[in-house]
């Protein structure tokens, strides 16, 4: 429960320092004393939106900071989530620098707004008089059965098979878009390919084809010089080999006349194999060398083939073009085998979407037995504030689309009198029937899902009378659960509380401000009379004060 508000430089709050009690609390004050102000700081506290025109003084920043009791609300595992230090009364705080920059904060740990509003969910449910449109949202509709049934184990399968149905569903749709995309370039892919397969790329090949070219093209003159070559080495008794024969015999007769020479005859004798050797090689290689117009003609026709694709793709190398044929077979081999694919996701889809419509039909089925004890619950809350003959009735509907909170559409049918037929409540009740229709609801989700606190911001507006009465008890019966606070113009329920603030404004230096007062038991007499009175306080209305409190 919430056990003290602090908030300095909001609006028209300069400081204020507000200790709640438990039980029925409520906020009185003199319209525009600033009674909405007070909420809308709470709210910046629970994790609202905010920006610099919240500063009263722009040139300070702004803290607003809420301790709260948490000790049984099973609250550990969220601190243990989120990395938190746990403790029983724990302080949230919220800073508004006036560069605009907004930091939270729970027991002096910075977080997201996101966890902010996660753990502000978990104790406390604020009701602004504005909510009492929310009727037409139909997300709210769907929320409040929701909290009403408690089944959030199949709210989380419902969550979770959405997940996976929305990835499957964008999987397919992905797919089918590439399918497009590769079956208009399939044709064009595939001739592209075709050209490279038929030019047989390999890493070496122009230097290949560019060197065979060469030789071929000047076969006659290779030959001519190798036949020179070798009439030179071994083709005229003057020849080198002849030369190298009488060498040997020279260095021969050296070596008996000195033994160290015989180092130049074993190389004489060395080079003169060599010799030989080159000659077989020259010989073996001039056999090779023909003249051969038509392989010269095939030779000259992939070397041209391969150059237009060089230049056809603008690539340099023949591994750039290789590369690219990789590339091309990958796309074609894709979209011939693009139907197995979009036949595998489609089959997930159809799963993924079964799984989805199990746990959404499951969900639905404890939604409207859930929200037929719900509207039941409501009408008997609803006669005890007067209206007897109200008839509540939630109307489900399936969506035609899929949503993280299932395939239901949930209208909300009211009807206040007797003899009036079921309409969108809406659109049906007067305000008054609104204010006493959404504090019904908001009194039985409290205590059902057990949260710590619920703030009703001027909820009772458009009742009065006995219905005010009646009001009142409703609220003081909800706070012997959980605690209630309520901001109020009505004497009946301020009579009800047990702890009873009143908020005005004062001037301090030259400066009006809101101020906050704890009212003692003579001071609430006196106000709960000054609501009843018009102006000036009779005994009348003192006297009815006191029986308003007594009773």
């Amino acid at each position: 429960m919430l056990l003290r508000l602090t908030v300095s430089n909001y609006a028209i709050i300069d400081q204020i320092d507000i200790e709640f009690a438990k039980g029925f609390n409520v906020i009185t004050g003199e319209t525009g004393a600033g009674k909405s102000i007070m909420v809308e700081a709470l709210g910046l506290a629970l994790g609202n939106r905010a920006d610099t025109t919240s500063l009263g003084d722009k040139t300070r920043k702004c803290v607003v900071e809420l301790s709260v009791e948490i000790s049984n609300y099973g609250l550990q595992k969220f601190f243990e989530t989120n990395d938190l230090d746990f403790a029983t009364e724990s302080i949230i705080r919220r800073e508004i620098s006036p560069d605009g920059k907004s930091r939270a904060f729970i027991n002096d740990t910075p977080v997201t707004l996101a966890v902010l509003k996660e753990f502000s969910q978990s104790i406390v449910d604020i009701h602004a008089q504005h909510q009492n449109l929310l009727l037409s949202n139909a997300e709210f509709r769907i929320e409040a059965v929701d909290k009403f049934a408690q089944h959030s184990a199949l709210l989380d399968d419902v969550k979770n098979s959405w997940t996976e149905y929305s990835k499957a569903l964008a999987g397919l749709t992905e797919l089918k878009k590439k399918d497009a995309e590769i079956r208009k370039n399939f044709d064009f892919n595939q001739f592209q390919l075709s050209e490279l397969l038929d030019a047989k790329l390999q890493p070496d090949m122009q230097v290949e084809l560019e060197n065979e070219q060469k030789v071929l093209a000047n076969a006659t003159e290779i030959k001519g010089l190798v036949s020179g070559l070798n009439y030179a080495l071994d083709g005229s008794e003057q020849s080198v080999l002849s030369a190298f024969a009488g060498m040997k015999t020279t260095v021969q007769s050296l070596s008996r006349l000195d033994a160290k020479t015989q180092q130049f005859a074993d190389r004489v004798l060395s080079c003169q194999i060599e010799l030989k050797d080159l000659i077989t090689e020259l010989e073996s290689y001039a056999e090779q060398i023909t003249d051969d117009p038509k392989r010269l003609e095939e030779v000259e026709s992939s070397l041209d083939k391969l150059y237009k694709l060089l230049r056809k793709h603008s690539f340099q190398t023949v591994a750039e073009l290789m590369d690219f044929q990789q590339k091309l077979e990958e796309e074609v081999m894709l979209a011939q085998n693009f139907d197995e694919e979009l036949l595998k996701a489609e089959k997930q889809l159809n799963s993924s979407t079964a799984d989805y419509q199990k746990a959404a039909s499951k969900l639905s089925n404890s939604r409207q037995k859930a929200a037929k004890t719900l509207s039941e619950q409501v009408q008997q809350v609803l006669a005890h504030l007067g209206m007897n003959e109200a008839r509540l009735s939630l109307e489900f509907t399936t969506s035609a689309t899929y949503s993280p909170l299932g395939i239901d559409q949930v209208n909300w049918m009211f009807s206040p009198n007797k003899g009036l037929g079921l309409q969108d409540a809406s659109k049906t009740a007067s305000g008054g029937e609104l204010s006493r229709l959404m504090l019904a609801l908001k009194a039985i989700l409290a205590e059902k899902s057990q949260l710590p606190t619920l703030i009703l911001d001027e909820i009772d507006t458009g009742v009065s009378g006995e219905i005010a009465a009646k009001t009142a008890a409703l609220m003081k019966k909800s706070a012997d659960k959980i605690q209630v606070i309520a901001i109020t113009h009505l004497p009946q329920v301020a009579a009800k509380a047990n702890y009873h603030l009143y908020i005005y404004k004062a001037e301090n230096k030259g400066k009006t401000a809101m101020q906050v007062k704890t009212l003692s038991p003579s001071e609430r007499v006196e106000t709960i009379a000054s609501m009843l009175s018009d102006g000036h306080i009779s005994n009348a209305a003192l006297e009815n004060a006191v029986a308003l409190i007594g009773g």
